[in-house]
């Protein structure tokens, strides 16, 4: 079930901003924009880590989720506060893909130390 809301909310993240692609003539939907980076980072990661934590009361996931909701702001800031929401920036969907890795990475990191610390086995 976890990797199926996971999947749920890549797939909206993608229709979504393929939409906002269709409509407004952007490369939203390769998340070369601000729009795109900040749809897939809310929609996309914020969305479903925020509604696991809620389901397995683990901590780790509600702090992922805050911090792709930071980021999801500071990119549609950046957008407004720019010159265009819309226009590139040549930052690209790899990046986001690559925040989100190296971001779910480092939490298992910790959680394994963490766990190994008290003497528990995960």
């Amino acid at each position: 079930m976890n990797g199926r809301l996971v999947g749920i909310g890549i797939l909206l993240a993608v229709l979504s901003s393929g939409l906002v692609s269709w409509h407004t003539g952007s490369m939203a939907v390769l998340g070369a924009t601000p729009a795109g980076i900040t749809i897939y980072l809310f929609v996309g990661v914020a969305g479903p880590q925020y509604v696991l934590s809620r389901r397995l009361d683990d901590p780790l996931r509600l702090r992922v989720a805050v911090l792709a909701a930071v980021g999801a702001l500071l990119a549609l800031g950046w957008g407004v506060l720019g010159a265009d929401l819309h226009g590139e920036v040549g930052v690209g969907l790899t990046a986001v893909l690559a925040v989100v890795v190296f971001g779910v990475l480092g939490g298992a990191v910790i959680r394994e130390l963490r766990a190994g610390y008290r003497g528990e086995t995960a």
